[in-house]
């Protein structure tokens, strides 16, 4: 880290309150309001129109009214969508179904500001923590803040559980931070028993090669199969195979109806992939000029797999490589593993949505450094180029664009890029010769 100790100066408070410059708290103050006129979008959708937390609210009332395995098997009355969250995601709804959906809706909004809340003042406390004799870490969280903020609104908007999970994996880099370290693997239990594939970060404890960690975390994880019998009683078991049978691997379930090759807010690969390769009526009818070949779809599946598997296994190798020189900063290298494995989560999911454009906000980390390092050290168009690089990484990912570039998967490029990058950055640290970073 050597440019880091280069960069280093006593903190003061008038060095503190450049931060704070009148850009930042505009933004800031900006961003919060379109978070709030988001939940007042999400309270609105919720009572007059369907959306997806129409769903988790009617699957509540159904549960609170007795229902059994098979209310999994049909579909939301009001929507025509799949019950896709499991009966531990169902629990956490649950007290908002004693009021009536509008209510509810305004309750589930204002928990989400107070986790985005949570969130910036857990990342002031990292940073104070991870340096504790200069604020270089400390001189990024408001534009840390804005990312967060930025990629919130999608979330929001729908009701989604995506601000939960990032402001817990948030939570997680806290805990890790203090006293109660051995206790962090409860944070990344709760994403990963309401919805599966968060699962996939707990592989940061084996980067570290702290297996007793790892086994905790899916201990942790395997609990939140039994928390639901304090709810739902002896329907907890019928409850969750059902979930698994006609959520996650039947032949309708919303693995697959994910992979929708007509709808351009998925940026997914697979759907990507999909609308290139494959023949697809309904696509052809909405858009008779786009190109694609007449693939089988089952290939396309073997073939987005295959590069699921890519993905991961680099992945992986990376994180085990570049740990042996992160361990003597673990809570920089936790931060650096947990950035690597956010982007290449959402680079992997089958249905890459703005509304779980959220889940990348820990992978921007390291691009807003670089770009801080190329600040101080007056590196005025390297300090450009990664001012562009996390504004176009930021506007692909939440897809803020005409549909016409969704139709055409360039959302795709921001997760690609966020991965890239983070892959490149931890490449550094196994270099012999590192060249300059702030690594």
């Amino acid at each position: 880290m050597k440019i880091i100790h280069k960069l280093d100066t006593p903190s003061s408070p008038r060095r503190m309150k450049r931060v704070w410059t009148p850009k930042v708290i505009f933004l800031l103050v900006l961003l919060i309001s379109i978070n709030c006129i988001q939940v007042g979008s999400l309270v609105r959708k919720a009572v007059y129109k369907a959306t997806d937390f129409t769903v988790f609210y009617n699957t509540g009332v159904l549960l609170g009214q007795g229902a059994g395995a098979q209310m999994y098997e049909g579909r939301d009355e009001s929507t025509g969508w799949l019950r896709t969250i499991p009966p531990f995601g169902q629990m956490v709804f649950q007290p908002f179904v004693k009021g009536d959906i509008r209510l509810a809706a305004i309750l589930w909004g204002g928990i989400n500001l107070l986790l985005l809340g949570a969130s910036a003042a857990t990342l002031f406390y990292v940073a104070r923590r991870l340096d504790s004799k200069c604020r270089i870490f400390l001189a990024n969280v408001p534009i840390l803040i804005l990312i967060l903020l930025a990629l919130a609104p999608g979330s929001i908007q729908v009701g989604q559980f995506s601000v939960l999970f990032t402001a817990f994996w948030i939570f997680f880099l806290g805990i890790s931070a203090s006293r109660f370290r051995r206790w962090a693997s409860v944070a990344l239990a709760v994403p990963a028993g309401i919805k599966i594939y968060p699962l996939l970060l707990s592989g940061v404890f084996l980067f570290q090669r702290r297996y007793v960690a790892f086994g905790l975390s899916l201990v942790f994880a395997a609990s939140t199969l039994a928390v639901p019998f304090l709810v739902y009683g002896s329907r907890t078991p019928s409850l969750t195979v059902a979930f698994w049978q006609n959520a996650i691997v039947g032949p309708n379930s919303r693995v697959n109806e994910s992979q929708e090759v007509d709808s351009t807010s998925n940026q997914g690969m697979d759907a990507i992939l999909l609308r290139y390769l494959t023949h697809n009526p309904r696509l052809e009818l909405k858009n008779p000029t786009f190109p694609h070949l007449s693939w089988a779809k089952s290939s396309i599946s073997r073939l987005t797999n295959v590069l699921r598997l890519i993905i991961i296994s680099i992945a992986v190798w990376v994180g085990f490589s570049v740990w042996k020189r992160l361990e003597n900063s673990p809570l920089w290298g936790t931060i650096l593993l947990m950035s690597l494995m956010c982007a290449t989560l959402y680079l992997i999911l089958p249905g890459a949505k703005s509304r779980y454009a959220i889940y990348t906000f820990l992978s921007f980390v390291p691009l807003v450094l670089q770009c801080f390092a190329a600040k101080r050290l007056n590196r005025k168009s390297a300090y450009k180029v990664w001012c562009a690089v996390i504004v176009v990484g930021l506007l692909l990912t939440i897809t803020f664009m005409p549909s016409s570039l969704r139709l055409y998967g360039v959302g795709l490029l921001g997760p690609l890029i966020l991965w890239v990058i983070n892959i490149e950055f931890l490449l550094r640290l196994t270099a012999k010769k590192p060249r300059v970073s702030l690594v």
